[in-house]
C-alpha cells in the first residue's frame, strides 16, 4: 500500500520541526474543540430556554384560547337564546309599532348587559333592515367595506363563529350569522358582533402568570397581519422569516433589543393564527456575554503559555538529540578509537536526553577501554585454547581404542571386559554418528541396552525388566531421554540394601495417540514435587549427567506443556513416567 505524500514529507522532517508541527496541531485541535464545546453549551442553553418559554407560551396560549372560547360560548348563548331571538324578531319587523320595538330593543340591551365583561368593547346586533343595537364602551364603528367582508365571512360560515382583526388597532372581532331556531326554520335574523379589547385580555393573562414583574412581550398574528400589538413595525419586518416548522424558536432584533421568540399555532381560523412569546435575550445572557471575552482571552493566553513552554522543551530536546546524532555520525566516520569521537554535554540538567548523552559517552569510553585492554588478551587466550584443544583426545581415536580393547579382551577370553568395551563403544558410536536432536524410541532403547549391560556387569544383583510395545518403536522422542531416567533409577535403587535391585522399563501405546514411557525402581521413595524443589534449589541434584529438569524442559518445549515428567510411588516402587504423541511432529530445529 502506497503511503500519501504527506506521510513521506512528515517523516522527512527533523525532530524539532515534527514536534513544532505536533504542538501547532494540538493547539489548533484544543482551540477548535473548546470553541465547539462553548457553541454546544450555548445551543443547549437556547434549547433549555426554549423549553422554559415554551411552557410559558403553552400556558398563555391555553389562557388566551380559554378567553376566546368563553366569547364563543357567550355568542352562542346570546344568538340562539329564545328571548333574544323573539325580541330581535320584533325589532326587525317594520310593521311593529314603535313602543313594542323600543321595548324589544331594551330587552336585547339587557341581555347584552347580562353577558358584558370588562375586556369587551361592545356587543352589537345588525338587523336585516339596517338597524344597529349595541351595548358597551363604544358602538360598532368598522368601515362599510370591512363590515361587508365580515358579513360575507359569516354567510359562508353558515352560523359558525368568525374571528377577524379590527381596524381599530389591538382589537378582535368575533361575529356570527343569527339563524332562527324556532320551528327550525333557520331563517337569517341578522348578525351578532362582539368586539374584544386584546390589550386588557393579554395584560390580564400576563399578570396572572408573571407576578414577579419580569418583562415578556406577547405577539398575536393572523396570516401576514399582526393583531397584537398592532404598532410593532420591527416584528412585522421580521415576520415573514420568523416562523419555521423545523426551528420552533428564533433570536431577532426587535426595537433595538435582541429577543428570544417562541411561537405556536392557535386553533383559530384553520390554524392560520399564531401566538408568540418574546423574552429579552441580552438580559438573560448578560453574564455569558461578559464571560465570552474573558474566556477567549484566557484560551489565547493559555495556548500561548503552553506553546512557549513546549517550544522551550522542544529546543532542549532537539539540542540534546542533535548532539547525540552528531556523536554517532563522528564515530561512524572516524571510528570509536579516535579521542575526539566522544563529546561531553554542555548542560548539567538531569533530564532523560542528558542522561542518554552521558550514558552514551560513558559507553564509548568503556568500550574503548574494553577494546584496548581486552581484545588482544582475549585473542591470545583464544589461540592458547585452540592449541590445547588440538592436544585433547579425539573422540574417534577413543572409539577406535575401545574397539582395540574389545578385540584384545576377546582374544584373552575376558567376556566382561569385552562386553563393557563393546557396549561403551556402541554408545559412543550412537552419539557421534547421530547429530539429530530427535531419534526413534528403537535407537534410544539400543543406547539404554548398552548402558544396562555395563551396569549389570558392575552389579550382579541388578535385575532390569523391559516391556516394549513393538508398535511404539518408530515414534520419535528427544535424544537421551530414557537413558538418564534408567541411570537415575539404578542410582536411587542402591540407597537401601536389597537382595536384588529391580528396574522396570515399559514403553506402551495408549488410545492409538500417545506413547507412555515408564521407569520404576525398588529400594527408594521419590518426592512427587521433586521438580519444584529442584527449581527453587531446595534440593540439590545428584550426579553429573542429564537431570530431571533438563528432560522435563525438553519435553515441554517440543510437545507442549501437556507433556512432562510425572512422579509416583506405588507397590514399593518409585515411578517416573512421561507421554509423547504417537506421531511426533517436532523436528530437530525445534530444540536448537
Amino acid at each position: 500500500m502506497k503511503l500519501p505524500h504527506f506521510t513521506y514529507s512528515f517523516n522527512d522532517l527533523k525532530l524539532k520541526h515534527r514536534l513544532i508541527l505536533i504542538i501547532i496541531v494540538v493547539a489548533a485541535t484544543i482551540t477548535g474543540f473548546t470553541l465547539f464545546g462553548f457553541s454546544y453549551v450555548i445551543n443547549q442553553y437556547n434549547k433549555l430556554l426554549y423549553s422554559q418559554t415554551a411552557n410559558s407560551l403553552s400556558f398563555v396560549s391555553d389562557e388566551f384560547m380559554y378567553q376566546l372560547e368563553s366569547i364563543e360560548t357567550v355568542s352562542s348563548y346570546i344568538a340562539y337564546g329564545s328571548a333574544f331571538q323573539e325580541n330581535l324578531d320584533v325589532c326587525s319587523t317594520s310593521k311593529s309599532s314603535p313602543l313594542p320595538a323600543q321595548k324589544a330593543k331594551n330587552e336585547i340591551i339587557a341581555i347584552f348587559n347580562q353577558y358584558y365583561t370588562s375586556d369587551m368593547v361592545h356587543l352589537t346586533t345588525l338587523t336585516p333592515n339596517g338597524k344597529k343595537i349595541w351595548w358597551g364602551k363604544t358602538s360598532y364603528s368598522e368601515s362599510e367595506e370591512a363590515t361587508g367582508r365580515l358579513m360575507e365571512a359569516c354567510d359562508n360560515a353558515n352560523g359558525r363563529l368568525v374571528w377577524r382583526p379590527s381596524e381599530k388597532g389591538a382589537r378582535l372581532l368575533c361575529a356570527r350569522k343569527i339563524l332562527k331556531v324556532k320551528n327550525l326554520s333557520l331563517k337569517p335574523m341578522g348578525y351578532l358582533i362582539i368586539e374584544i379589547d386584546l390589550q386588557d385580555t393579554v395584560q390580564d393573562i400576563l399578570k396572572s402568570r408573571y407576578s414577579n414583574g419580569q418583562h415578556f412581550d406577547l405577539f398575536i398574528s393572523s396570516g401576514e397581519q399582526l393583531i397584537y400589538p398592532a404598532d410593532n413595525e420591527s416584528y412585522l419586518r421580521h415576520y415573514q422569516k420568523l416562523f419555521s416548522d423545523t426551528q420552533p424558536y428564533a433570536i431577532k432584533n426587535i426595537d433595538g433589543r435582541r429577543m428570544f421568540i417562541t411561537f405556536a399555532k392557535l386553533p383559530v381560523e384553520n390554524g392560520t393564527w399564531r401566538i408568540s412569546l418574546a423574552v429579552p435575550y441580552d438580559n438573560i445572557f448578560h453574564s455569558i456575554n461578559r464571560l465570552i471575552p474573558v474566556f477567549v482571552f484566557s484560551l489565547i493566553l493559555s495556548i500561548s503559555i503552553a506553546t512557549f513552554l513546549a517550544g522551550r522543551i522542544v529546543k532542549n530536546i532537539s539540542y540534546q538529540f542533535n548532539m547525540l546524532v552528531e556523536k554517532m555520525e563522528r564515530i561512524k566516520k572516524e571510528g570509536i578509537m579516535k579521542p575526539q569521537a566522544a563529546l561531553t554535554p554542555s548542560t548539567n540538567s538531569q533530564d532523560e536526553m542528558t542522561i542518554l548523552n552521558a550514558s552514551f559517552d560513558q559507553m564509548v569510553v568503556e568500550l574503548k577501554k574494553l577494546i584496548e585492554d581486552s581484545y588482544v588478551n582475549e585473542l591470545l587466550i583464544t589461540q592458547a585454547k585452540l592449541k590445547a584443544l588440538e592436544q585433547q583426545v579425539n573422540p574417534h581415536f577413543l572409539y577406535n581404542t575401545l574397539n582395540s580393547i574389545n578385540w584384545l579382551a576377546k582374544r584373552a577370553g575376558s567376556k566382561d571386559i569385552s562386553t563393557i568395551a563393546q557396549s561403551l563403544g556402541s554408545m559412543l558410536q550412537s552419539t557421534l554418528n547421530n547429530q539429530e536432536n530427535m531419534i526413534s524410541i528403537e535407537k534410544e532403547l539400543e543406547i539404554v541396552s548398552c548402558y544396562v549391560k555395563i551396569q549389570q556387569i558392575r552389579f550382579d544383583d541388578l535385575v532390569v525388566e523391559m516391556n516394549i510395545d513393538p508398535s511404539a518403536l518408530e515414534s520419535e522422542l528427544p535424544k537421551m531421554t530414557i537413558q538418564p531416567l534408567v541411570e537415575n533409577a539404578i542410582l536411587h535403587s542402591q540407597e537401601e540394601p536389597q537382595d536384588e535391585y529391580v528396574i522396570r522399563l515399559s514403553v506402551t501405546e495408549e488410545n492409538n495417540t500417545l506413547i507412555k514411557v515408564q521407569v520404576e525402581n525398588s529400594g527408594s521413595f521419590i518426592d512427587t514435587r521433586i521438580l519444584e524443589h529442584l527449581k527453587d534449589q531446595t534440593v540439590k541434584p545428584k550426579g553429573n549427567g542429564i537431570g530431571l529438569l533438563n528432560i522435563d524442559s525438553r519435553l515441554r518445549i517440543l510437545f507442549g506443556d501437556d507433556y512432562h515428567l510425572n512422579f509416583d510411588n506405588r507397590n514399593n516402587m518409585a515411578i517416573v513416567s512421561f507421554s509423547i504423541p504417537r506421531k511426533a511432529e517436532a523436528s530437530s530445529s525445534d530444540l536448537s
